[in-house]
């Protein structure tokens, strides 16, 4: 599967390539367009290999704002902290 991508991008590549040798002048839209709604989809997924960062925002706040040492206190007693 992680081959996929190099395709995916070589086939949009192409695309592009072919849309701006045209002499149309709605054919980079039509490129732009559906590239830009899939991005705009993907803001709000859950950045699921991003976990450690969230760690660490909970880990620094353990220290700044409760003064504890966050590797012998669990954030545990800590639930309600809001961000």
């Amino acid at each position: 599967m992680p081959h996929c991508w190099p395709r995916c991008f070589a086939v949009y590549w192409l695309a592009y390539q072919r849309v701006l040798a045209a002499d149309q002048p709605f054919g980079l839209a039509v490129i732009l367009i559906p590239a830009t709604a899939f991005a705009v989809v993907l803001l709000g997924v859950f950045p699921f290999n991003a976990l450690d960062v969230y760690n660490y925002l909970i880990l620094g706040r353990v220290e700044a704002v409760h003064g504890q040492n966050p590797y012998l206190v669990p954030p545990t007693p800590f639930r309600r902290i809001h961000f």
